[in-house]
């Protein structure tokens, strides 16, 4: 959907930002027309577009939402998905929060404590039920060195934080960070300085949020950083802020100062290391097919960098380089022309993108994609030669789902030339649910009625008569590895007619259907690389091949086993990271004393509520301006 088509719906409006000529910034929309208090279902499916084209939006004219209609609305852009704060609740957010719940006060709102406020200074008498609440906001305390009262006193300011809204351990990324803006501070435009040597700075209205889009920053990066970027992935902390609680910033806020201040890990106490995070340093924005280069600077512990898929990672665990790796490519956009401050009044919304596709987070994916390698080995053998293994899970319950069925490529073993894994899978799933003495005993037109409800995982994507099945049989959603393209590339035969081309060809079908593409094709793609190479490739690659690191175990929930990739392909180096994540909603609102000065500031993921899977995201940093360093 273009913006164009957006802009002419007569429901509500959307403009673009209006931009000086200066300005280079490739993002932003005003919408109007809306009252988010009652707010049709149209309306949100067609505000969920426009923010993943625009990226951030500004919903004018909400002084009256109700903090209730405001978690309401996050929710119902993904009313399957759990209603679960990103952080937990305040009490675990305030114990593992470390730099994030130290440095400000947060607090729920009565009723909807999901919305959190966030500011400064005196709230009120009664703030929807916070009554007399003075809460203590954001300062450039966090800076290694400080700006000065007399700075700050001539009008001087700086950017408090750029960051990511992410938890980056035991929970994933946002679809929506919210914010509405409660009260706003007055006064002059202050000068927000770089204070970096560059001598660059910019002016800004007090208490705004300023954004910069990490999908243009990719755009920024030559060919071969481009590769370098799209093979690599990274590691974070166990409970990264925790970690860095001690830690300071530079003045830019993009980036911490390397002087040794973070927690060792056994500092840190317990952690669960499948909690541990590991992302690609790529997403991708699955409407528009942007790439974003997106990572955390502060909370990184390891880079795995690699051009190729063929070639084993750089294990980079110095904190110092990879802190200049990272600031090398993320200041390329840290300059006035491409930081976006838009212009918000009192009860005004601003809503930033994190991209989904649908309900189910990555680790759930994940573990079932990884079920599917499993059943190679157990209808099989560990090592095949056609790995081509599915399976068929039923995820309308709570929690991770339940396995029906598995299937694996049968071709070999019955002579049957169509029983590629899901044919087989599909059959073995009949006779399931169809046995008398079996734990469904449905009849055939009940098993039937059946499939509507399933999800069909496979570590490879289906040929065109596999494909066909799975849409003839109505499965909800159908989810692949590795790529019909990838395997063309490896020298297998196929039939190059894509699932996307199959699935959009199918009309008048009774069921819809869902198709997820590439999903951890970092441990799928292996089990297709070694079969169609020379004898003496393979030898090669076992005798030559180091001590590899571990590749990114995008690991399984935590109430189910996780089922990691066997290690029996010798030449197939950790295969790329599949730029697919978890995201969530949240919902924020910020406020601050009018009679003080200071800013209205917000950081990080504050009000989680849904969650969904991606293919990554073209997010956007957000920062605060940092309020006086004698009003901490």
């Amino acid at each position: 959907m273009s913006p164009a088509a957006l802009s002419d719906l007569e429901t509500f409006e959307v403009q673009p930002f209006v931009k000086s000529k200066e300005q280079k910034f490739n993002f932003g929309a005003v919408v109007s027309g809306l009252d988010l208090n009652d707010i049709s279902d149209e309306d949100v499916k067609r505000l969920k577009d426009i923010i993943w084209i625009y990226k951030v939006i500004v919903v004018k004219g909400q002084q009256n939402l109700d903090p209730k209609k405001h978690w309401e609305l996050v929710t119902r852009f993904d009313p399957d998905a759990p209603q679960v704060h990103s952080h937990g609740d305040l009490k675990s957010f305030n114990k593992k929060g470390g730099v994030l719940s130290k440095s400000r006060d947060v607090y729920g709102i009565p009723g909807a404590e999901n919305v959190r406020l966030i500011g400064k200074g005196y709230q009120g008498l009664n703030h929807y039920g916070l009554q007399n609440l003075t809460i203590k906001g954001l300062s450039n305390d966090f800076h290694a060195d400080k700006l000065s009262d007399e700075e700050f006193e001539k009008g001087n300011t700086r950017f408090q934080r750029w960051h990511i809204d992410a938890p980056l351990y035991a929970r994933d990324p946002a679809w929506f960070t919210t914010l509405r803006a409660c009260r706003l501070p007055s006064g002059p435009d202050l000068t927000i300085k770089w204070d970096d040597g560059s001598g660059l700075s910019m002016k800004s209205a007090p208490g705004l949020t300023a954004f910069i889009s990490t999908s243009q920053l990719y755009g920024m990066l030559s060919p071969e950083e481009q590769r370098l970027a799209d093979h690599s992935w990274v590691e974070y902390a166990p409970h990264p802020y925790l970690w860095i609680e001690h830690c300071k910033a530079n003045p830019t806020g993009l980036g911490l100062k390397n002087q040794g201040k973070e927690h060792t890990i056994e500092e840190i106490g317990e952690y669960d290391e499948k909690d541990v995070k590991r992302y690609p340093m790529v997403w991708v924005n699955p409407v528009t097919g942007e790439k974003a280069f997106q990572v955390h600077g502060i909370c990184a512990r390891k880079l795995f960098l690699r051009s190729s898929l063929d070639e084993p990672p750089e294990v980079v665990e110095d904190l110092a380089e990879i802190r200049a790796f990272l600031h090398n490519i993320q200041s390329r956009i840290l300059k006035p022309e491409f930081v976006a401050l838009p212009s918000i009044v009192e009860g005004d919304v601003v809503i930033d993108e994190g991209l989904v596709i649908n309900s189910i987070n990555f680790s759930t994916r994940a573990y079932w994609m990884r079920r599917a390698n499993a059943a190679l080995a157990e209808l099989v053998s560990p090592c095949p030669f056609g790995a081509f293994g599915s399976a068929i899970v039923n995820h309308t319950g709570d929690g991770l789902g339940d396995l029906i069925c598995i299937g694996a490529n049968s071709i070999s073993s019955t002579g049957n030339p169509t029983l590629h894994g899901e044919i087989a899978a599909i059959n073995n799933c009949t006779n399931i649910l169809t046995d008398p003495a079996g734990p469904y005993n449905l009849t055939a037109a009940e098993a039937d009625d059946a499939w509507s409800s399933f999800s069909f995982y496979t570590n490879a994507e289906s040929c065109p008569m596999c494909a066909a099945a799975i849409r003839w049989a109505g499965f909800k959603e159908y989810i692949y590895g590795t790529s019909i393209e990838r395997l063309i590339a490896q020298g297998w035969g196929q039939i190059r007619i894509s699932s996307t081309e199959i699935f959009s060809q199918s009309f008048d079908l009774t069921y819809p259907a869902r198709l997820i593409g590439e999903v951890l094709t970092n441990e799928t793609d292996p089990y297709f690389l070694w079969q169609l190479k020379k004898v003496e490739d393979v030898l090669h690659g076992l005798i030559s091949r180091p001590n590899k690191p571990q590749s990114p175990n995008f690991s399984g929930p935590s109430n189910g086993t996780t089922f990691m990739q066997p290690d029996v392909h010798p030449v197939a180096a950790e295969a790329e990271a599949a730029p697919v994540l978890l995201i969530r909603d949240v919902a924020t609102e910020m406020g601050v004393d009018k009679n003080q000065g200071g800013l209205a500031d917000f950081q990080e993921p504050d009000d989680i509520i849904t969650e969904g899977l991606i293919t990554g995201e073209t997010a956007l940093f957000l920062l605060e301006l940092s309020a006086n360093p004698s009003q901490v």
